[in-house]
């Protein structure tokens, strides 16, 4: 079964490949819980009323940032908790190649500290972020409640907004957590034909892990070359 990947710009996946219906029963390097194509549009789609429908100005301030973090967790990958929680607006840059501008994040977490490349749209996220305090100082933390507060909620309140929109667990019944955004964004890379090499330094992993959790999906990424030439049918 295929399911269609063709996001509008401001989802931000804008290219379009096939997503195959995944199924792996072994334990082994087993699939990670994440959020199929029409999964995660139903999800975009959920977070842009569940944010304000709330009357409490606490629960507005936590669902308007957990709408943004969710937006940039699965276009850049990383990591939730260890990487974001103490990210500062200076380690945020943009820089400039070939005519077309890039950001580029400096992130601290599991593996050390990396660079990773965002996917453009994520610009519009801290921008959004951005305008809900008076001035950005470079040395804030990026992820502030409205009222400056940092928070610990993120999972607990994510969890919540799945369980109402109905995606909480996935088709094998395991829960999904923040950390699906981060195995989503890796699988829509490799179907989109990122490099292994080149998303793996991005992610701050090994090849090896990302082959052994999403090795099932090359098939479908040499689809033409494995079938072969087409010859029409004989009459």
């Amino acid at each position: 079964v295929y399911l269609s990947l063709g996001f509008i710009a401001d989802r931000g996946w804008t290219h379009t490949v096939q997503v195959p219906e995944l199924k792996n029963n072994g334990k082994k390097g087993a699939r990670r819980p994440y959020f199929s194509i029409e999964e995660y549009q139903k999800l975009y789609r959920h977070m842009r009323t569940w944010y304000n429908d709330t009357n409490k100005t606490s629960s507005l301030e936590m669902r308007e940032l957990l709408r943004d973090y969710v937006l940039i967790l699965v276009n850049t990958g990383m990591r939730p908790g260890t990487e974001t929680y103490n990210l500062k607006w200076k380690q945020i840059e943009e820089f400039e190649s070939n005519n077309v501008k890039y950001l580029r994040f400096w992130v601290s977490g599991k593996t050390g500290q990396r660079e990773l490349i965002a996917r453009h749209n994520v610009r519009r996220y801290l921008d959004r972020i951005k305008e809900r305090f008076k001035k950005v100082k470079p040395n804030d933390y990026v992820f502030r409640l409205r009222s400056g507060k940092r928070t610990y909620s993120m999972n607990a309140t994510f969890e919540v907004m799945l369980k109402e929109a109905d995606l909480l667990t996935d088709r094998r019944g395991e829960n999904r957590t923040l950390y699906s955004l981060r195995h989503s964004y890796a699988t829509y890379q490799i179907l989109g034909g990122v490099d292994y090499h080149a998303l793996s330094v991005n992610m701050g992993t090994s090849i090896s892990m990302l082959e052994k959790h999403y090795s099932h999906l090359t098939p479908t990424l040499a689809a033409k070359e494995l079938a072969g030439k087409q010859f029409p049918d004989r009459p």
